[in-house]
């Protein structure tokens, strides 16, 4: 379906070229008042960092506004794949607590790299590998295991010390990866799911009316056919 240029969503990327100049401008004024470097007022708070989150905003409009889809289909994947990486890699080679120009200008070239997976990920077309399959419904629940994996290292790793005994960093990081996908998972399950299906029923538009026919929840036996491979 041919939609139009111009619609409800068309101030989009001025609201995000406007949240990113002042999330960069907010950012060279924390590094400025702040010389002591911390991971709360560097890298945490939504203010300085909001612009990652509208980027994803943005490329949603463009994907469903104007035809992003269509345009990438020029690129081959790998390309955007190796982009990515490229755009992610500093974060693994300067430190944040050495290097705080990451923390201003890397974040930036971190949500774009994210973007390039994401996009890559999109062009991707329904696997029969298992292992695909369950990457994708760990996808389904992506926003549910980003809210729950705090309170997963938070608490769940410290309990899981206590009750054990073991404690080493590969120990934390296989709890913390497994625990966030479990629960994350789970809480998807128990909470997303029946609340949209009441916002579905309360609300309905044909929009959520397509979105509850073509996409049910995910289960480790049944990964939903993805609405981004139907043809428009």
């Amino acid at each position: 379906m041919k939609r139009k240029a111009k619609g409800p969503f068309s101030v989009i990327p001025v609201v995000w070229v406007f949240v990113a100049l002042s999330c960069f401008f907010l950012r060279l004024a924390t590094m400025w008042m702040m010389e002591d470097f911390s991971h709360k007022w560097y890298a945490h708070d939504t203010h300085i960092r909001i612009d990652s989150l509208m980027f994803s905003v943005l490329i949603a409009y463009l994907w469903h506004y104007h035809n992003l889809g269509v345009w990438i289909e020029k690129i081959a994947n790998y390309c955007l794949v190796l982009l990515g990486i490229t755009f992610l890699l500093p974060a693994f080679i300067f430190p944040i607590e050495l290097f705080k120009w990451v923390s201003v200008i890397g974040v930036i070239s971190f949500y774009k790299g994210s973007g390039f997976l994401l996009l890559a990920a999109l062009q991707m077309k329904t696997s029969q590998n298992k292992l695909m399959q369950f990457v994708g419904v760990l996808g389904t629940a992506s926003y549910s295991i980003y809210l729950w994996h705090m309170i997963v290292n938070a608490w769940g790793i410290a309990l899981f010390t206590r009750l054990t005994g073991l404690e080493s960093f590969w120990v934390y990081l296989g709890v913390y990866l497994s625990g966030s996908f479990a629960v994350g998972y789970m809480m998807n399950k128990l909470i997303e799911w029946p609340t949209l299906r009441i916002r579905d029923r309360l609300c309905p538009t044909s929009l959520a009316h397509q979105t509850a026919q073509d996409t049910e929840p995910a289960t480790l036996l049944n990964v939903p056919q993805s609405s981004s491979n139907t043809t428009n």
